[in-house]
């Protein structure tokens, strides 16, 4: 079992490096012991928890539905979280850390972020930011936005037009880096799409050097919520398949 956790973590020994929203750093390893000892009873047996990082299970639930091969997810909700997928592969990184979106920088003058840099993505387009720029509590639901945006209510257009202009630039720093030309969109921005498609690809084309000979599609997540809950069970799915003789007792190799 898996459980998805925003930030730094390690996968070769369940540590948690950073998670900035959640005001954690250095757990090493992370305590999943009371998950393991709530779950048991209802299992039958004892139940190993992992940690993941919780756009990459997000991003793992996407490639479980078999249509999308290689993209870009990203995942916001306070912080803004983002999985690189090579032809249905998880790109980690050396240490498992690839995809931090939420903070590249917009702009270095920028507001303080929770992880010490200025100017990061999440104080533009995390959905604090969007709250506070369409004149609501940070706390709100999103589907309050999107019910003043289906009215036409302008100061949410406004705060979706800024988030979606600064997620565009950032975008357009990865695409220029990597060459991967769909965006999918998850977390709040699954039900923000298409409001915020629009401005994004605007964006993209504005920056990205391809773009005269490119095209770009940005996309609702096919899988909404709980997207990283399917992903965790996928990633133990993906486990078995790839290595089943570790998951067959001595009992029953016998």
């Amino acid at each position: 079992m898996n459980v998805a956790l925003p930030g730094l973590i390690d996968p070769a020994n369940s540590a948690l490096r950073v998670a900035p929203n959640l005001g954690w750093k250095d757990l090493s390893p992370v305590d999943t012991s009371p998950i393991s000892r709530a779950l048991e009873p209802v299992a039958g047996r004892a139940v190993t928890v992992e940690i993941g990082n919780e756009a990459n299970l997000g991003a793992l639930a996407q490639i479980a539905l078999g249509a999308l091969h290689t993209f870009v997810y990203v995942s916001a909700e306070v912080g803004i979280g983002s999985s690189i997928v090579l032809d249905k592969d998880v790109f980690l990184g050396r240490r498992g850390w690839s995809g931090e979106l939420g903070h590249v920088t917009v702009d270095p003058s920028g507001p303080l972020c929770s992880c010490g840099s200025r100017g990061c993505l999440e104080q533009y387009a995390g959905q604090a930011s969007l709250m506070k720029n369409a004149g609501l509590p940070d706390d709100t639901p999103v589907s309050v936005l999107v019910e003043r945006l289906e009215v036409g209510d302008e100061t949410a257009h406004s705060a979706v037009q800024i988030a979606g202009e600064a997620l565009g630039r950032a975008l357009a720093d990865f695409i220029n880096l990597i060459d991967i030309h769909m965006v999918v969109l998850g977390g709040i921005y699954h039900e923000l799409a298409s409001f915020l498609t629009p401005v994004v690809e605007d964006k993209l084309k504005a920056h990205v050097l391809s773009a005269k000979w490119s095209t770009f599609e940005v996309i609702a997540a096919p899988i909404g919520e709980g997207a990283s809950l399917l992903g965790g069970a996928t990633s133990v799915t993906r486990a078995v398949s790839a290595d089943p003789a570790r998951w067959i007792s001595e009992s029953e190799d016998a």
